[in-house]
């Protein structure tokens, strides 16, 4: 149980780091921090759907999604 909760405020953490550099990028350049943090944040996302929430669907998703992201970051 106490495993769950540190994942999830990992999650929180990361998804506020992302929220803060979102904000940060209107003066400065710090596109890849954020790109980085939020392929973090989709892959605890997606280990959390899976392991605490029980819903593949959405795990398979958030997977996908930080792999898109994770390629745009070489080819974009």
């Amino acid at each position: 149980m106490i495993m769950n909760n540190i994942w999830l405020f990992i999650q929180a953490i990361l998804t506020t780091c992302v929220v803060i550099f979102l904000a940060i990028n209107l003066f400065l350049n710090v596109e890849l921090l954020i790109k980085i943090f939020l392929i973090l944040t989709l892959l605890i996302m997606s280990y959390n759907n899976y392991k605490i929430y029980k819903r593949k669907g959405f795990t398979i998703l958030y997977l996908i999604a930080s792999l898109i992201v994770l390629i745009g970051i070489f080819y974009g």
